[in-house]
């Protein structure tokens, strides 16, 4: 058997720990697709631009005969003064059909019957995990809080990490809600509460960017997805 040129050895060793590491960066990618393929837009939890919806389809878990999907929109955008309102409606409860909402200096989500009107807090992004506080809203959605601030999401439109959750303090006995929010993506995932028990939706699709004035900026940032 040939000897092995000793004058080579420093190169043999070199290449084999930078294959090695190659393979363990290939590996590691592959068994870690936290939100895959999926486009983000700005690093808002709902991010707001006319034309942004999420798809979200049922889990089934209430027993119904077959899936059923329900898409949250915004579909309209009015500008008073120096406040962006934006139109979102959707037949999820948390959003009670329809409703206005902007952006705080905060970046949380504030709500209104019409733009000019009282403006109450609806979505809170930065409360620590038991933070509460009032939206105003009637019956159960008066008082939410924080439940999670990292949690782990699966869906059919990826695996999602660093959600934030957000329900209901239980005011109602069979009534009630919770959503979580991926940064940058916006709704992955609600639950809703009803005496036939709880029924969740999870996110199957979305086309998403966000508009820039909302939150003081110059010109908007433009990332579109659609399945």
């Amino acid at each position: 058997m040939a000897a092995i040129d000793q004058t080579k050895r420093p190169i043999v060793g070199v290449l084999f720990w930078v294959a090695l590491a190659a393979c363990l960066s290939l590996i590691h990618s592959c068994s870690s697709d936290s939100g895959a393929n999926v486009h983000t837009a700005g690093t808002s939890f709902f991010p707001l631009a006319i034309g942004n919806k999420w798809i979200l389809v049922s889990d089934l878990s209430a027993g119904m005969p077959k899936s059923t999907a329900d898409t949250v929109l915004v579909d309209n955008r009015v500008i008073r003064g120096s406040k962006t309102f934006y139109h979102v409606r959707s037949s999820l409860v948390f959003l009670r059909s329809e409703t206005w909402v902007r952006r705080d200096d905060q970046g949380n989500l504030l709500w209104c019957a019409t733009p000019g009107d009282v403006e109450q807090l609806f979505l809170k992004f930065d409360g620590p995990v038991g933070h509460s506080w009032r939206t105003g809203m009637a019956n159960c959605d008066d008082s939410l809080s924080t439940r999670d601030d990292y949690a782990v999401v699966n869906t059919p439109y990826g695996r999602f990490d660093g959600v934030l959750e957000i329900g209901d303090n239980g005011r109602c006995a069979d009534a009630g809600w919770e959503i979580r929010l991926a940064r940058g993506v916006g709704p992955v995932s609600v639950v809703q509460v009803t005496i036939a028990g709880a029924r969740q939706w999870l996110l199957s699709g979305a086309q998403v960017h966000d508009d820039a004035s909302a939150h003081g900026g110059s010109r908007p940032e433009r990332i579109v997805d659609e399945r």
